[in-house]
């Protein structure tokens, strides 16, 4: 597995255009979508995401959404190191941003890792 790292002075002008444009995507109208379902799955919880998995994946998701001990083992022992360490550094920056998250007052705002 191979994760790219760029650095801006690594780039070309048009991989430096390309990268940072993504920053100036609307959020706006991607909240104005999302909103509706963050709040049902608010009020409905894993029934909802069962919903939305089989409405916008296909997926027919029976019993517990939570994975098992069981799970995590054979997990490890399947996956490409290189896969479970790319796992393991995504959830850090997803606690870190959940982490700053909660020490702001805003309702909405976002943070990139």
């Amino acid at each position: 597995m191979h994760i790219n790292v760029w650095t801006p002075q690594s780039l070309t002008g048009a991989e430096r255009i390309r990268i940072f444009r993504r920053a100036e995507s609307n959020i706006h109208s991607v909240a104005a979508i999302v909103e509706p379902i963050i709040e049902d799955v608010r009020l409905h919880g894993d029934d909802a995401l069962r919903r939305y998995a089989e409405k916008l994946d296909g997926a027919v998701i029976k019993g517990g959404l939570s994975a098992t001990e069981e799970d995590f083992e054979k997990a490890y022992k399947t996956l490409d190191p290189e896969v479970t360490e790319a796992i393991r550094a995504c959830a850090e920056n997803v606690k870190i941003h959940h982490r700053q998250q909660m020490d702001r007052v805003e309702r909405q705002w976002m943070e990139e890792v």
